[in-house]
Formats: C-alpha cells, sequence, structure tokens
C-alpha cells in the first residue's frame, strides 16, 4: 500500500485531532507514556512541521505518525535534569548547531508489519536531508523510548545508542550523535528503489 504522507502546512486542524487520536489511543491518561494535549500542541506553537502523518488511501484516516522537534543543548539540560514538560522547541537557526529530539512513532494497530513506518521514515528523513542541505545542523539526535518497540526503533531503526539511565528492559533516553547519518543514507536508499 503506498500511503499518503503529510507534513507541516499540509496537515489541517482535523488532521491533527486524527494525530491527537491515536497518541491518546496508545498511551491513555494515567498511562506512562501520556502526553497532555495541551502540552503537544505547545511543541508546534507555529506551524505541524516536525509532524509526519500517514493516511491510508482506502479510508482516508490515519494509519500512523512520527513526530520530532529541534531544540537546543540548554533545553535538553533542563529536560534532563526536570521532567517531559521541560522539552520544548526552538525556533530553527542556521550555522547553529540544533538538537533533534525524536518524540513518537506510532501506528494503529491494524498497520503494523506493513510499508507505513517505512514511509514514514523516508518522509522524515526527506526532510532532515532538506533542512541539512539549506544550513540547519543537528548533530545530537535523542529520544527516550517508553515500550519493547521504541527500543528496537531507536537501536536498530535509527541506530542510537543507549543513556546511563537506560534500565534492564532498555527502556530510557538514546543519543546518537550524527544527526542520523546512517539512516537518513538507508531512506535515501530506498527512496531512490
Amino acid at each position: 500500500m503506498d500511503y499518503r504522507i503529510l507534513t507541516g502546512s499540509e496537515i489541517t486542524e482535523e488532521r491533527y485531532a486524527e494525530f491527537e487520536a491515536l497518541e491518546h489511543y496508545t498511551w491513555p491518561k494515567g498511562s506512562y507514556g501520556y502526553l497532555p494535549p495541551e502540552y503537544v500542541r505547545s511543541l508546534y506553537p507555529d506551524s505541524f512541521e516536525g509532524i509526519f502523518l500517514a493516511i491510508d488511501p482506502d479510508t482516508d484516516r490515519l494509519a500512523g505518525y512520527f513526530n520530532a522537534i529541534l531544540t537546543d543543548q540548554e533545553n535538553m539540560k533542563r529536560y534532563f535534569a526536570g521532567s517531559f514538560t521541560d522539552l520544548h522547541s526552538v525556533p530553527k537557526e542556521k550555522g547553529k548547531d540544533m538538537v533533534l529530539y525524536l518524540y513518537t512513532a506510532n501506528l494503529y494497530p491494524q498497520y503494523r508489519g506493513t510499508s507505513c513506518m517505512r514511509e514514514l521514515g523516508m518522509a522524515f528523513a526527506a526532510w532532515l536531508d532538506s533542512l541539512a542541505e539549506q544550513g540547519y545542523r543537528f548533530p545530537d539526535v535523542y529520544c527516550e523510548t517508553v515500550s519493547a518497540d521504541g527500543v528496537r526503533t531507536a537501536v536498530s531503526g535509527f541506530g542510537m545508542t543507549p543513556m546511563a539511565d537506560v534500565d534492564e528492559n532498555g527502556l530510557g533516553h538514546y543519543h546518537n550523535g550524527n544527526g542520523l547519518a546512517e539512516y537518513r543514507e538507508a531512506m535515501r536508499s530506498l527512496r531512490e528503489e
């Protein structure tokens, strides 16, 4: 199946509501991975840049999403010393080292094992390549895993390494110090097939 990938200005308020609904379907209020809606919305104050939505062409409904933000090292220090709600996006700045934070890769159960996550990944990597071509730098990439699927995606998918807080189940924070170079190259190869 070829999913329609929406990002940035292609995302309407209705599509954003579908994104929010899947987020809370997977991590309902009270669960460890729950993010308050007002907090998630604050990560994208001026645009939906960094959100990637996969739309099922047969139903015209959301199948899954991936979202990330650009921030800076000062913000990451506050986040690591505090809680997840201390993490915020910052405006892009060319020529300055920024931090890429990978928030969530999420699919409805019926789309697991399909090409959905691969297609989201190709769109995400193309966005990163475009940012790099425009002069934006993001050498440090972080994420936090809250599930076994998240661990597998961070390590096998993105080539990230565990940080000191990762527990015996692999849950915790991960880092990549080369701007996801290998991942982006792998996604470029898939796009060219």
